[in-house]
């Protein structure tokens, strides 16, 4: 299954993501060099998807943010 998460010509290169998740209506995700980033979510009637140009959350080189996965923890 293929999902697409943005248009081409957006600027933002999703190839570079390496880990992601959605908490409290917005998508956090974690690119290849390590930095945390986030997106407004739409979770639409079929399926979801980032809306808004994608915001640096951190860029901290002590934290690397990128893993096969991620979650939230309160």
């Amino acid at each position: 299954m293929t999902f697409i998460a943005d248009g081409p010509g957006s600027g933002f290169d999703w190839g570079s993501v390496r880990g992601l998740t959605l908490a409290g209506g917005d998508l956090y995700f974690a690119r290849a060099d390590g930095t945390l980033w986030t997106a407004g979510w739409n979770p639409g009637l079929e399926h979801g998807s980032p809306v808004g140009s994608p915001s640096l959350v951190n860029n901290d080189a002590s934290q690397l943010w990128a893993s096969r996965g991620m979650f939230v923890r309160n």
